[in-house]
């Protein structure tokens, strides 16, 4: 039932992204992509820092045991993993398992890989919104009229709310028996955690600036676009825009690749900055998916050597195939 309701949303999506582009004027489109040229480059590039940024944030929250794994075999396991998050409907699940399992040759305990994962993760999030409110505060309130501004004030409160009944849940079901179960099952990993967030506080604070950076440096792309594109935009703008847009694709995780989320998102933060132009959100659509599918054919390129490069390997590698150099 779950794998139709998925289908269900994906084609209610591609409808809805159908009357859209209906409407486009592909003539207008084509002429804004003629003017990126090979300053599309550009985009590879800055995508290449953001994803080396979010690497050396997962390497420092190893703590002690990244000594243990070099930059560049963290770089392509998150790579690979996180191919594998935007093209499986599983999302997430399928991508941070797929980092566990290349990860499990190098020695380090997986409980403690897994750990690491978390604190990736859960930097990256806070990361995010930290910086989300970083750009919000002064875009509402210096580029926004009042009226609006206390619409999204209602926003904030409601949001602040449903976090408070979340916790409220969170108290009264951690006395259940299921919830102490998860627990202890989840001992040892929890244990791992404290361990690498007690090792040291400084790899912690590098693992969250080079988190900001991620996302900074990945929101550049945004900025370009537009810019390229013939657009004026500030880079405070164009760090809402990513940002606002990543939300919507983790609001649409369980969609292969975001199908039409990502671009109902590029629409709607395109809009909220003061650009009314479907022209210019489907240009943007369309690079960004350019980006991306080169950096999926990259990721799947790196699984199939790996693969291959398994079976010329040793039997003492027991089947595994990323090992450190």
């Amino acid at each position: 039932m779950m794998k139709g309701f998925k289908w269900l949303a994906l084609l209610s999506v591609m409808i809805c992204l159908g009357v859209f582009v209906h409407n486009t004027d592909f003539a207008a489109v084509t002429a804004l992509l003629r003017k990126i040229g090979l300053r599309f480059l550009y985009l590879l590039f800055v995508t290449f820092i953001a994803y080396v940024f979010g690497s050396l944030s997962w390497w420092y929250s190893l703590g002690p045991y990244r000594k243990s794994i070099s930059i560049s075999q963290l770089f392509v396991v998150r790579h690979i993993g996180e191919t594998l998050s935007l093209i499986n409907p599983t999302s997430i699940v399928a991508g941070e398992t797929a980092k566990v399992y290349l990860l499990k040759v190098t020695g380090v305990n997986r409980t403690v890989i897994i750990a690491s994962i978390l604190i990736s993760r859960a930097l990256l999030v806070f990361s995010q919104l930290i910086l989300l409110l970083f750009v919000l505060v002064p875009f509402l309130f210096i580029t926004q009229p009042l009226a609006i501004r206390i619409n999204y004030m209602w926003i904030i409160t409601v949001l602040l709310i449903f976090a408070l009944l979340c916790m409220c849940l969170w108290k009264f079901l951690s006395k259940s028996k299921t919830i102490i179960g998860v627990q202890k099952a989840l001992s040892s990993v929890i244990s791992a955690w404290r361990e690498l967030l007690s090792y040291s506080r400084q790899a912690m604070v590098l693992a969250f600036i080079f988190a900001i950076l991620h996302w900074v440096v990945g929101a550049f792309e945004f900025y370009l676009i537009i810019k390229f594109l013939g657009f004026d935009v500030t880079i405070i703008k164009g760090i809402l825009v990513d940002l606002g847009v990543v939300l919507f694709k983790t609001a649409g995780a369980f969609i292969p690749g975001q199908l039409g989320i990502e671009e109902y998102g590029n629409k709607t933060m395109i809009a909220v900055i003061g650009i009314q132009s479907t022209t210019l959100w489907i240009a943007a659509s369309i690079l960004r998916r350019s980006r991306q599918f080169f950096w999926v054919a990259v990721g799947s390129g790196a699984w199939i050597v790996l693969r291959c490069a398994a079976k010329l390997t040793d039997k003492r590698r027991n089947g595994n195939f990323i090992y450190k150099s």
